[in-house]
């Protein structure tokens, strides 16, 4: 669990390996429907706390 706006104003460095994958559907529609779409980035490094939960 994570507040996504903290984390991405923590990323301190990133890489040069941007990649995106092939995703089939957008997982959208009944019947479901085709579409090309993609999803990725390059890595990055940013800094996170780490909670236990009890």
């Amino acid at each position: 669990m994570g507040i996504a706006p903290e984390f991405f104003e923590s990323i301190d460095a990133c890489g040069n390996d941007f990649t995106i994958r092939p995703i089939t559907n957008c997982g959208k529609g009944d019947p479901m429907q085709s579409m090309i779409m993609g999803n990725g980035g390059p890595s990055v490094r940013g800094i996170a706390t780490v909670k236990s939960v009890n």
